[in-house]
Parts: C-alpha cells; sequence; structure tokens
C-alpha cells in the first residue's frame, strides 16, 4: 500500500522561488507556504485508501460486528476529510494569504 501511495503524491514547487545558494532547495517560508496545501492533498489521499479498505473489507464481510465496524471507519473517515478541507476552506475564504506565505512567522530576507 506504501509504494502505491508514493507513487500518487505529487509535490508542486514553484521555480520562481527556489534559493540559488541553497543548491536548488527552496527557502523556509516556502517551503512552510507549500507544506499546508501539501498535507490537504496527503489527508485526502489517505483518506480515500482508508475508505476503499474499509468499504473492501464491509462488502467482503457477513459478521455483523466486522460490518458496524468498518461503517464506523469509514464515518470517521469522512469525518476527518471534512474537517481538513474545512479547515483549508475557512483560511482560504478568510485570507488567502494565509495559506501561500507563512514569511511573516519565519521572517524573511526582504
Amino acid at each position: 500500500m506504501i509504494p502505491l501511495f508514493n507513487l500518487m503524491l505529487v509535490v508542486e514547487l514553484n521555480p520562481d522561488s527556489i534559493n540559488p545558494s541553497t543548491s536548488g532547495l527552496p527557502d523556509m517560508p516556502t517551503f512552510l507556504g507549500d507544506l499546508f496545501p501539501t498535507l490537504v492533498k496527503v489527508i485526502a489521499a489517505v483518506a480515500v485508501l482508508t475508505i476503499a479498505y474499509w468499504g473492501i473489507r464491509y462488502m467482503l464481510s457477513n459478521v455483523a460486528g466486522t460490518k458496524g465496524v468498518s461503517k464506523d471507519r469509514i464515518w470517521s473517515t469522512l469525518l476527518g476529510l471534512l474537517l481538513a478541507l474545512s479547515a483549508y476552506l475557512i483560511l482560504n475564504v478568510i485570507n488567502p494569504d494565509i495559506i501561500g506565505s507563512l514569511s511573516n512567522f519565519v521572517g524573511s530576507k526582504k
């Protein structure tokens, strides 16, 4: 399951944010600014895999207890996904700059 998950995760870096003095690595405010959206993508990918796993367990089981546990895990995963997406949405609606740049918290070299 882990190798499949690694193939699905794609991290996008802005080429303009690469600091040439650090051998192609992004600076800290850019890294932290890209971290939150990347974490939301990772949470969404893990949630989809979790729902698929417990959905298969639900379909293949004939035991009432296992079906109940599977259904509870699916609902818990959906609530966790809703929580992560709503946090991203709320921060993006209040001020999109909160997600995009964390230079106020880290300190930029302007």
